[in-house]
């Protein structure tokens, strides 16, 4: 039979319903697999701890071989010249402190923003980590970081309006401590790994020179709960050195004549113990002509930035938040001091000129030659919220009237000094700000940090401006330092 080449032969395709039974199939693989990414992200992520944690453990074993003890090595310039040996450092930071010649405590902490969503590691000489011996299927599961739902908060933790004691009187005696064991151990503020329960002596001290002011910063990640600062000041590094301000905080600001120089070093105290002396810095205040023609161009954009900031007590707009911070003269400065925060506001009850002070975080936000305006500018409008609340609540502290009309919570009462419903009102007006200005920063031109900063003020934005108050506020509770952030 011959067949004609010029037949029609008809090809059967899919059925709907087979399509339809495809993509149910591949709808359920998503279900399974998409949610277990995170984990196996972090889990990645974490094994660059445990393997510079393994090395680091090796080299101190060897250490101790050699000479008869453990070795500090509170940064990976002293890891590497004591301990020879290089660790990488893209997701966390390296350091051994509480070394004797019994054992010695080694960590990996997340740097920002992994410290969002990672924890921080430690290890001993025995090889446990965390409290768990170390080694693959050995590791108990860890928040955040098994095969189950993980937190996808990001952006970064703001200021609050803390405010600083001690002063001009000094900040008192550590005590001479006591020698039984605590019956909880110490724990890293908002990681809960075992670390040492006395004070930690201040590492990673910088100073920053502003026009007029001189910012003092360094790193409180090791330190435990409850830990107070002193700070000590002197004209030269052979002293006197005389304890000028006590804070809670990780960094403060101290006003300094142009050409002045100081020099100072920081005490950590616990109710019974007090920790050594920081190594000592020294600098002189001095304009910047960059930090200067930074902090024009921010001012000039919150001060043209017109669109409306609801339901935020008292501020109405960018503009007027500019008009507040120009009229009390609040000194905005440049410095660092937290791993988390692009910005503080840090309340003062002491003095009585510049009653609150705004830092922007050189160390997050880098250099300020380098900083988008528009970027700054929103962390600005979040931190004079900050300001603006400060200045109502203070007042508590000194037995006068405050203003109603600011910082009352629902249903009356008296606000903290900070909460997650100011930093959730702090977050519309920022969010506010960004979203007017946003377009104007080409995200391609940013650099790394740049970008990251970018990102997470439109996350703010999201939880600020589209979700709704409690999806947004529960948000909060998930960013670092907000979980223990009372209500008002």
């Amino acid at each position: 039979m011959k067949w004609d080449a010029h037949r029609k032969h008809s090809r059967r395709g899919f059925s709907l319903v087979e399509i339809i039974g495809v993509l149910v199939i591949i709808a359920l693989l998503a279900a399974l697999v998409i949610p277990r990414i995170p984990g196996w992200i972090h889990r990645a992520q974490e094994a660059e701890a445990f393997n510079n944690l393994g090395a680091i453990r090796r080299a101190e074993l060897l250490m101790h071989q050699l000479s008869g003890s453990f070795v500090d090595a509170p940064d990976h310039p002293a890891i590497e010249s004591i301990l020879d040996l290089v660790v990488g450092a893209r997701v966390y930071r390296y350091m051994v402190v509480n070394a004797t010649a019994e054992d010695f405590l080694a960590l990996a902490i997340p740097v920002w923003p992994y410290s969002e969503w990672l924890k921080t590691v430690s290890m001993r000489k025995d090889g446990f980590v965390s409290g768990v011996p170390f080694g693959g299927a050995q590791r108990a599961p860890r928040e955040g970081s098994g095969d189950g739902d993980s937190g996808d908060g990001s952006g970064t933790d703001s200021g609050g309006s803390g405010n600083g004691s001690g002063g001009g009187g000094g900040f008192g005696e550590g005590g001479d401590g006591g020698e039984l064991p605590p019956t909880v151990p110490g724990q890293i503020p908002g990681f809960g790994s075992e670390i040492p329960v006395d004070p930690v002596t201040p590492t990673g001290v910088e100073l920053t020179s502003n026009d007029g002011w001189i910012a003092i910063g360094w790193d409180d990640v090791l330190q435990p709960p409850g830990t107070f600062y002193g700070i000590s000041e002197a004209e030269s590094e052979d002293g006197p050195f005389t304890p000028v301000q006590g804070t809670r905080g990780s960094s403060w600001a101290f006003q300094v004549p142009n050409g002045q120089r100081r020099c100072y070093r920081v005490q950590a105290f616990t109710e019974s113990k007090q920790s050594g002396d920081s190594r000592i810095v020294c600098a002189a205040a001095a304009p910047n002509s960059v930090f200067t023609e930074t902090l024009n161009a921010v001012k000039n954009l919150l001060g043209g930035s017109t669109e409306p900031i609801r339901n935020v007590d008292g501020v109405t707009s960018g503009s007027q938040l500019a008009q507040i911070l120009s009229d009390d003269h609040v000194p905005i400065l440049f410095g660092t001091g937290s791993d988390t925060a692009l910005a503080w506001e840090q309340g003062r009850v002491n003095d009585p000129i510049n009653i609150g002070v705004i830092t922007i975080n050189i160390g997050l936000m880098g250099s300020p030659g380098s900083m988008a305006a528009e970027i700054v500018t929103a962390v600005l409008a979040h931190e004079a919220v900050h300001y603006v609340w400060w200045k109502d609540y203070r007042p508590y502290y000194i037995n006068a009237t405050p203003d109603p009309a600011l910082g009352v919570p629902p249903g009356g009462g008296i606000r903290s000094d900070n909460s997650i419903d100011q930093e959730y009102r702090s977050g519309i007006a920022g969010s506010t700000v960004w979203r007017e200005i946003r377009s104007n920063v080409d995200y391609n031109s940013l650099g790394a940090v740049g970008q990251s900063n970018y990102q997470s003020l439109d996350e703010w934005a999201k939880l600020a401006l589209d979700m709704t108050e409690a999806d947004g506020k529960q948000r909060l509770r998930g960013f670092g330092s907000y979980a223990t952030l009372n209500d008002y």
